[in-house]
């Protein structure tokens, strides 16, 4: 189907609230739509977000044909992995049996000095943990460099499951019923109506295969309790729920007032097998705050732990590199207009003051290109590597500016000067999204339109110090998670 020419792009702005109004003006339909006792909406939200706003994107990656000959090498030291994996969980099956299941995802690694991956989700927990913990690693994310090595890998064992497993896919009325209505719900919109009934199959036969995989896992090693990250809609939840394991979803990263994830209609909790994690860990009172609100969860399934790299930060070398430059800019993936839109108004900037663009370690590199070409002609705009460490980074500049990025409330955090940046369709920026009162009296807003040398002024004001994001007192709070 043509989108309509003049409708409405989607985007990480807009999308969240699209989808959580299709959601409660369709509520019941999307609350019938069950194939095999399994609510296809809550096995799709997630998914879905992600999809519509690739579908939307203007990047597209491209990968270099392969030679034969590479072609064939990698696909042998592809399966000497595969096998490698489940060779170890054969041989060494007491190191799953009966423990903590720490599954790391993507996890926010960072650089540290010695140059290894710390994740600042998990680290501290695995080592606090000790033997009690098992550490699955679910996508390969350097883990020779790694300080605590996986106990397996997911994405292999994965991998070899998909090869063998008779699961086939299945056709279902509800697939055609979710995108009848999303369809009709996006006309009246006026927003670029994306046919979703494809991808609701796909991504229900991919939910079907990974949830054989971990409920067989899951009944063979018996785990505690299952303590990860991005689990929302995942096989990996499903299973833990239909095993009645325990399940602990780690908050990731910024979160918004209608973040899919995490924000739902409340009727879920009444279906028959409902897939939802038995706590979310949380950064502190303003996730906690934003996510009771639409009571899908209780206060009571919500713990409040803070984050381990604000006490782990050496404030020795964050005072050896305080405030060098004038302001630092982060930029965010999936905002490709809006970035450029903030270049240009970057470059205009008068050439005294020293300027630092901060990319998201995701952004495409035929992005970054064209933010460095609109830049060029202002030697003192620099861009940063995207893998550099974000406090440093925070630390090394008197103020801070982003759109909605995470980097706003650890500036916050640190008592940094900061700025959250409107557009046109979240004029407030993080506080559009976060609609939090009290966090929008700790951290300053300005539109796009009057982003210029002015913003300076806000240095001569005392900058906020608070613990509202983040939860003190992170070593303590994590031993909830492990009792």
């Amino acid at each position: 189907m043509a989108h309509m020419t003049n409708s409405e792009p989607l985007n990480y702005a807009n999308l969240p609230k699209y989808l959580y109004d299709f959601e409660h003006d369709h509520i019941h339909t999307l609350l019938n739509a069950n194939i095999n006792n399994i609510n296809l909406w809550q096995v799709s939200k997630v998914p879905l977000f992600y999809y519509i706003l690739r579908s939307n994107s203007n990047v597209h990656s491209t990968v270099p044909n392969a030679t034969l000959i590479t072609s064939i090498l990698t696909k042998i030291v592809h399966w000497q992995r595969i096998l490698f994996e489940y060779i170890k969980l054969w041989l060494y099956p007491s190191k799953l049996n009966s423990k903590i299941w720490c599954i790391t995802n993507h996890g926010d690694c960072l650089t540290v000095k010695d140059n290894k991956q710390y994740n600042g989700l998990f680290d501290e927990i695995i080592k606090k943990g000790n033997n009690s913990v098992a550490h699955i690693e679910y996508t390969n994310h350097n883990w020779k460099n790694r300080y605590n090595i996986p106990v397996v890998q997911l994405q292999y064992l994965l991998r070899g499951f998909e090869k063998f497993d008779n699961i086939k896919q299945k056709e279902d009325e509800a697939f055609q019923l979710i995108n009848t209505i999303w369809l009709s719900y996006a006309t009246k919109k006026n927003i670029a109506p994306i046919p979703i009934d494809n991808f609701l199959q796909q991504n229900f036969f991919y939910f079907q295969k990974h949830f054989t995989f971990f409920d067989k896992l899951i009944k063979k090693h018996t785990p505690q309790k299952i303590i990860s990250s991005e689990t929302m809609c995942s096989p990996l939840l499903a299973a833990a729920v239909s095993n009645k394991v325990p399940l602990i979803e780690m908050q990731h990263g910024s979160i918004d007032a209608y973040y899919p994830p995490y924000v739902w209609h409340s009727q879920f909790n009444n279906l028959p097998f409902c897939i939802k994690p038995n706590y979310i860990a949380v950064f502190g009172k303003l996730a906690e705050a934003i996510i009771v609100k639409s009571a899908y969860f209780n206060i009571n399934e919500i713990i409040k732990i803070g984050n381990a790299k604000f006490e782990l930060l050496d404030t020795t070398s964050q005072n050896n590199i305080a405030d060098k430059r004038d302001l630092l800019i982060a930029l965010q993936p999936l905002m490709h207009s809006y970035n450029i839109a903030l270049m240009h108004k970057t470059k205009q900037f008068n050439k005294a003051y020293t300027i630092s663009i901060k990319c998201h370690p995701l952004q495409h590199s035929k992005e970054v290109d064209e933010y460095i070409h609109i830049c060029t002609n202002n030697k003192n705009i620099i861009f940063l590597p995207k893998n550099e460490n974000i406090y440093n980074s925070i630390q090394a500049h008197k103020l801070i500016a982003s759109h909605t990025s995470t980097i706003l409330e650890e500036s916050v955090t640190l008592g940094k000067h900061t700025l959250t940046i409107g557009s046109d369709q979240l004029p407030m920026g993080i506080h559009s999204m976060n609609m939090d009162k009290h966090f929008e009296s700790l951290l300053p807003f300005i539109s796009l339109d009057n982003f210029n040398d002015t913003i300076f002024l806000t240095l001569n004001t005392e900058p906020v110090k608070c613990d509202y994001v983040y939860q003190p007192g992170y070593f303590n709070n994590i031993s909830r998670l492990l009792n």
